[in-house]
């Protein structure tokens, strides 16, 4: 028999998630119209892009954003670097677009949330009616900007764009693509029907001028600025959207190290943010609150998969007999995972390689899936976690 704090964090897991779900038909935060001239005429868009030393990857993005059915004009394209002698510095200028160069690195000044806030208080006073945001090694479709203007036409704060893999050029890569997939086909779809705050990842993605036009700045430097967003968007009532037909791709990682590298630095990022907005979201949990359901969420967060975790750890501790049921339990999930990996397949249609591959990226996709709890595992442990660039292949483009 399970001991009570075993059957206490198993019991808290079904519940977290109960509470998630039972908050969802309480989602009223939708957007307001945009006014009838704003509705008329052709948005302003600033196009925002960290490129430190992407010279190698980052002449597909500029390719793509300027093949567009609509047009951003390339000055309006701001590519930050920084170090002058960076030949990104030359490519941008070969597309007439604009390069703005950091002024302060100094301690934890080295991150993309540091590098965006100062582009946005150096564009100021100028004002655009958006501001998107790639990573230099993204590529776009040549409908991205058209479906987002939909988006934006519609008066959301957020849109937020559907994210391929650039490079399905392993199991490691498609199945890492995947997970991105998920957060976006069954959790940001269900958040824009539910009028909820989406969770905005990483990149391929606006926020409206109402918005950072306020603001004068971009005020989100945790390791992981996304999130953040997201939570700030949360507590302040911000409309967001995930439009699937707005298509970007975004290159993966081809190895475990690198991977597992990545995903530390994303768990650590998650702490932090939680850790500055967690308060403020408590203080939001009140049933006039339009945005309730949203800060029931991320209240929540993933606390129903840590509880599920603990509880199962805690039986194994308990009756080291119980490891039969525990492997059993876990290949339970593996089996649940794998068919919901292959149900996303067969839904989105949009993994363009061979079927053989396909099938080993959804064979890895769980695997990659639980190797979440090592990440949060040496997350927690481990203080210093800093923002590193990852190496790009020069060969692994997606045409957009």
């Amino acid at each position: 028999m399970p001991n009570k704090a075993t059957t206490f964090f198993l019991s808290m897991s079904v519940l977290s998630l109960l509470f998630k779900t039972a908050a969802q038909p309480f989602g009223k935060n939708k957007p307001k119209p945009l006014p009838e001239e704003d509705q008329k005429r052709d948005p302003h868009f600033a196009v925002l892009i960290p490129a430190r030393d992407e010279s190698k990857v980052i002449e597909g993005l500029f390719k793509d954003l300027c093949r567009q059915t609509q047009k951003v004009p390339a000055q309006d394209i701001y590519v930050i670097i920084e170090s002058p002698d960076d030949p990104t510095a030359k490519l941008a200028a070969k597309y007439g677009m604009t390069v703005r160069l950091r002024k302060n690195m100094g301690p934890g000044r080295r991150c993309k949330g540091c590098a965006l806030e100062e582009v946005v208080e150096d564009i100021w006073p100028k004002l655009y009616d958006a501001y998107f945001i790639f990573d230099a090694d993204n590529r776009v479709d040549k409908d991205f900007f058209k479906e987002m203007t939909k988006t934006w036409r519609q008066g959301y704060d957020i849109g937020i764009g559907f994210r391929n893999i650039k490079n399905p050029v392993n199991a490691m890569a498609v199945a890492s693509g995947m997970i991105f997939t998920a957060l976006n086909v069954l959790g940001n779809k269900m958040r824009t029907r539910r009028n909820m705050t989406c969770n905005v990842t990483g990149t391929g993605f606006y926020i409206s001028g109402r918005v950072l036009n306020q603001l004068k700045t971009y005020p989100f430097h945790t390791l992981t600025e996304d999130y953040e967003l997201s939570l700030y968007a949360c507590v302040n009532n911000l409309t967001c959207c995930y439009n699937d037909k707005a298509v970007f791709y975004d290159e993966q990682p081809t190895d475990y190290n690198q991977y597992f590298k990545q995903r530390v630095r994303w768990v650590k990022g998650y702490m932090q943010a939680r850790k500055i907005y967690y308060p403020q979201l408590v203080r939001k949990a009140r049933i006039h609150n339009p945005n309730l359901a949203s800060v029931i969420d991320q209240l929540v967060g993933v606390g129903e998969l840590v509880f599920a975790i603990i509880g199962l750890f805690l039986l194994f501790l308990h009756d080291r007999k119980s490891l039969k049921y525990i492997v059993l339990e876990a290949t339970y999930i593996y089996v649940v995972l794998f068919v919901f990996s292959e149900f996303l397949l067969l839904t989105e249609k949009r993994y363009h390689c061979p079927k053989r591959l396909l099938l080993k990226s959804l064979l890895l996709n769980p695997l990659l899936l639980l190797s979440y709890i090592p990440c949060g595992v040496k997350a927690i442990f481990k203080k210093d976690v800093k923002w590193d660039k990852i190496e790009h292949g020069e060969q692994q483009e997606k045409a957009g």
